[in-house]
């Protein structure tokens, strides 16, 4: 997983929330179909990128998935909404370090 594709899925589990492969490419720039490459490996961190129709990762085995993955019925459908997120999220932990 690159840096800017562990930003993100760490963003997302810390505020236990799913994001699309669109909204996950739309947010990175990359292409919704060759976000998967990006994540790299199946894994429960990587797990928060989802399928928009299913709602759960594309071909994760239930090992791989991270057990608060359904936790919050929330998912972020567009870039815009996902960079929101990472704004607050940013600020939030901003605040926690002073």
């Amino acid at each position: 997983m690159d840096l800017e594709m562990q930003r993100v899925c760490e963003c997302l589990q810390r505020n236990k929330t799913r994001a699309t492969y669109g909204a996950v490419g739309e947010y990175t720039h990359t292409p919704h179909r060759s976000v998967s490459g990006r994540l790299g490996r199946k894994c429960p961190l990587a797990s928060w990128v989802v399928r928009a129709d299913t709602k759960k990762p594309k071909g994760y085995a239930p090992t791989q998935l991270d057990t608060d993955l359904e936790s919050k019925p929330d998912i972020i459908t567009t870039g815009d909404e996902l960079g929101l997120l990472m704004r607050q999220d940013f600020e939030q932990q901003q605040q926690e370090e002073n």
